[in-house]
């Protein structure tokens, strides 16, 4: 499955969880579809944060944000996840023009 995207910005996270112990890394990362996909329940369109490998980030952390793209997504049917594949045809967007 894949959307219209704005990316609008990425920030890398890097901590210790004070329950477990465990070290959490990763990526948030928010987007903006260009889709209304609840057009009855919303009015316009709304940011989603999806979480992103350090690897995910790696092939986007040179483009200047915000920039237009398709986000490539799965879904696993049985318990309706989706989850964050890549972004492809990545245009930095102009907003100063």
């Amino acid at each position: 499955m894949k959307n219209e995207v704005i990316i609008l910005g990425a920030r890398p996270y890097d901590f210790t969880d004070e329950r477990t112990g465990k070290q959490i890394t990763g990526v948030s990362c928010h987007v903006l579809p260009l889709t209304n996909v609840d057009p009855l329940n919303t009015s316009g369109l709304i940011p989603v944060k999806y979480s992103l490998t350090p690897e995910q980030f790696a092939e986007i952390a040179q483009t200047p944000l915000p920039a237009r793209a398709k986000m490539h997504m799965t879904v696993n049917i049985a318990t309706k996840k989706v989850s964050f594949e890549k972004f492809s045809d990545v245009a930095v967007l102009d907003l100063a023009g």
